[in-house]
């Protein structure tokens, strides 16, 4: 009998320890559960933004006025910057040179312009420093020359970047 009356103690220690413990109220257990989804959130968000993914950008290119080309860059996949332009300009006539300081302000477009003498251009021939007197005309007429082939020059270097353009859908 002892076995069985130990037994039915044991029962009634355990059923009273049970029946002893408090429970929680149901709205205290809400009310702690929403606090820890709100901690567990609020901890992913900070540290997604601290530790943000790698960012892959598509592969595709600009062509820059001088005939380089640039990719995408990582965070916004915005085209990088074109190489640096340059213009020499002291090889070009003094309007000419003023038209394309102009120009070289719209921020659009920016073209280098190498103006370099070329094998096989016919420049007008510088006249002699042996003649002593020159007339207004000779000097006019020679240097309206120049300034013709220095437009001609230019031209022809700039176009093959302004068809690029074109097609790219950039018009001046």
């Amino acid at each position: 009998m002892d076995q069985s009356t130990s037994n039915i103690e044991k029962q009634s220690i355990s059923s009273e320890l049970v029946n002893s413990q408090k429970k929680l109220p149901k709205p205290i257990i809400i009310i702690l559960g929403l606090i820890i989804s709100l901690a567990i959130v609020a901890g992913a968000i900070y540290l997604w933004q601290k530790y943000p993914q790698d960012k892959f950008c598509t592969m595709e290119a600009k062509i820059c006025p001088d005939g380089s080309s640039v990719g995408r860059i990582p965070p916004d996949c915005e085209f990088a910057p074109c190489p640096s332009v340059s213009i020499e300009l002291d090889k070009i006539s003094p309007d000419l040179q003023e038209r394309l300081e102009k120009s070289q302000t719209d921020e659009r477009i920016k073209v280098a312009i190498y103006v370099k003498e070329k094998e096989g251009i016919n420049r007008p021939s510088r006249p002699s420093f042996e003649e002593k007197e020159m007339t207004q005309k000779q000097i006019d007429d020679f240097l309206a020359q120049v300034d013709k082939e220095n437009m001609e020059i230019v031209e022809e270097t700039v176009k093959p970047v302004v068809i690029k353009l074109e097609n790219m859908g950039i018009s001046g």
